[in-house]
């Protein structure tokens, strides 16, 4: 199977936002192209390159192996100072330091450049480099090894030229799902040339899936709008072709955080006044400027609240005291101790929270059941009038001043 990459651009629109994710596929020929041969009387080099991956569906944070053989085969003679191109996908991997190794031949790997560099390789045998990268970002991820020079010429081949259909290039990728939440879109685009395409979600064709889902465009890109595993067919130059990894879409992760309003009876700021949740008290969730409202919820059984759709980010909570009530003291007791004192100031706004759905979903930094508001009445007053009661009737006439000073 000969494999050649294309590139896709991902367009996610959430919450006004625009993020533009550059992701890579690649595509499979299932039938091979016509190779052009030379037919020569001296001996020739004949360099092909073979590459593959040691999973294709990692996860983040994995390390995955690559392993690249360059062979000279049927090559007659040995070829000489041969250099590999093979860059990493730097966007999608990190390399981990000092993993190459040339574990047949003789050569040099250089990480910055992706260059391989084997002084020669005699008709008949191979050079096989291994090397690690560590998983760092979603999306489908594809790098290629391709001959870039060597001191003879090859009998079927150009170096560095680029070409899908010559053996001296080799491509591999994996695929991380991408997450997708509610208004998402990716649009996957096709370079022009490819006919007959045919988009598959979930091995169902687009054209009859609801278009709540997946929309096939006027130009064969595909709008993703919902989870799912993509993929497609088309032909070129009368060659079934397909993607090599399938695109992934999956429900992101949310985040929370929550959860308690209480009448604070004793004035400590702590919640050990007994049951003294409270009821109807709103509670908005903010930015981490304090300045766009996001959310908006209202207390419930018993003084609990939750704002529990939360992206990675950071955010604000305010909240509203109820008529007659202020807030009590805040933040009386640090961390560990957090989840029972008050977070709200006097102007209800609590401090900035950062959400990471990366973390387990029984850690805090993702789901935070510790953001809580005690409140207390306000003090109660007597007043609020002296006057001169000039006519002697006991009445507050609108002619009789007030008296300062009494």
């Amino acid at each position: 199977m000969l494999l050649f990459p294309f590139i896709a651009l991902y367009t996610s629109l959430y919450r006004s936002r625009t993020v533009y994710r550059a992701a890579s596929f690649l595509m499979g020929l299932v039938c091979l192209l016509a190779l052009s041969t030379q037919t020569q009387a001296q001996s020739t080099i004949d360099l092909s390159v073979s590459k593959k991956v040691s999973n294709q569906n990692p996860a983040l944070g994995d390390v995955l192996s690559y392993t690249v053989v360059v062979r000279n085969a049927p090559g007659t003679a040995t070829a000489t100072n041969i250099v590999v191109g093979d860059q990493l996908p730097t966007e999608g991997v990190t390399y981990v330091p000092a993993s190459a190794s040339l574990v047949r031949g003789t050569g040099t790997y250089t990480a910055a450049t992706g260059q391989l560099n084997i002084g020669s390789i005699a008709p008949g045998d191979s050079a096989v480099l291994t090397l690690q990268a560590t998983v760092i970002a979603r999306g489908v991820w594809f790098n290629t090894a391709e001959v870039l020079s060597a001191d003879q010429p090859d009998s079927d081949s150009q170096p560095n030229n680029q070409s899908l259909v010559e053996d001296d290039y080799s491509s591999v990728c994996f695929s991380v799902p991408l997450y997708w939440y509610a208004g998402d879109e990716f649009t996957v685009t096709i370079p022009t040339g490819y006919r007959g395409v045919t988009w598959y979600r979930n091995n169902q064709d687009v054209a009859i899936v609801s278009p709540d889902l997946a929309v096939i465009n006027a130009d064969s890109s595909l709008t993703i709008k919902s989870p799912g595993t993509y993929r497609f067919t088309a032909t070129i130059a009368s060659c079934p072709a397909l993607n090599c990894c399938d695109i992934q879409v999956i429900q992101g992760p949310y985040g929370s955080l929550g959860d308690y309003v209480w009448v604070d009876t004793n004035k400590d700021g702590l919640q050990n006044d007994g049951p003294t949740g409270i009821d109807g008290v709103t509670v908005f969730l903010y930015d981490s400027t304090g300045t766009t409202k996001l959310d908006s919820t209202i207390t419930a059984g018993g003084g609990k609240y939750l704002f529990d759709s939360l992206t990675d980010g950071s955010y604000k909570v305010r909240f509203i005291a109820p008529t007659s009530f202020t807030f009590t003291a805040k933040d009386v007791l640090s961390t560990p101790a957090d989840s029972i004192d008050s977070d709200a100031g006097p102007d209800g706004f609590t401090r900035i929270y950062t959400i990471d759905t990366s973390k387990p979903v029984a850690d805090t930094a993702r789901n935070n059941p510790n953001v809580d508001a005690g409140i207390i009445p306000l003090p109660a007053s007597l007043g609020d009038f002296v006057w001169v009661d000039t006519n002697k009737n006991g009445i507050q006439d609108a002619s009789e001043p007030g008296i300062p000073g009494v």
